[in-house]
């Protein structure tokens, strides 16, 4: 039987919105490829061979292509078998490949909650935010451990997960009664 076809299964997608730290992030990108363009002008200007100039429109694509998927990511969860694996979808020219980036034992989790502020979870040493937006009301923080050191993570919730989570861990609280994705 595959995990999908299990009744503890669940999996979500969302695209990470340009908010926050996501919109600094794409927009010193951008600053960075007109830098790049303006010091290659330069750099023909200088050296008096302007013609060479025209193949800066295919050095900026190439740029783009190769470093643009560094802050333009979707956000994944999957829940199986007790284990809530998090991290980022990217989208390539041989479709989606998911990258884990943090695996956690639902069970062992110290407090999983409805997230409304940073107060919440102001215990963990490390944060992991995996939510859509900063602005977002559909979340849920899981604290926990990882190798001693006490770690937060923030994805965006769904109805489904919040069953989930409240039937494989004791310390999961107000979750139940709350809106989420579908």
């Amino acid at each position: 039987m595959a995990d999908s076809s299990s009744p503890n299964y669940a999996e979500f997608s969302y695209e990470q919105k340009n908010e926050g730290k996501v919109k600094v992030k794409r927009t010193l990108m951008v600053v960075g490829y007109i830098l790049f363009i303006l010091s290659f002008f330069v750099l023909c200007l200088w050296s008096k061979i302007l013609y060479l100039f025209a193949i800066g429109p295919l050095l900026l694509y190439i740029l783009v292509l190769c470093t643009w998927r560094l802050v333009k990511y979707d956000c994944y969860w999957e829940f199986g078998q007790g284990i809530l694996d998090i991290g980022t979808v990217k989208v390539g020219k041989n479709g989606r490949r998911k990258t884990p980036r943090i695996s956690i034992h639902v069970k062992e989790a110290c407090d999983i909650g409805y997230y409304e502020s940073p107060e919440q979870i102001r215990s963990a040493e490390k944060v992991y935010n995996f939510s859509a937006s900063p602005r977002s009301d559909k979340r849920i923080y899981l604290i926990f451990n990882e190798n001693g050191k006490t770690a937060a993570a923030i994805i965006e919730g769904t109805a489904r997960l919040g069953v989930l989570l409240t039937s494989f861990c004791d310390k999961a609280h107000d979750i139940k009664g709350k809106q989420f994705h579908g």
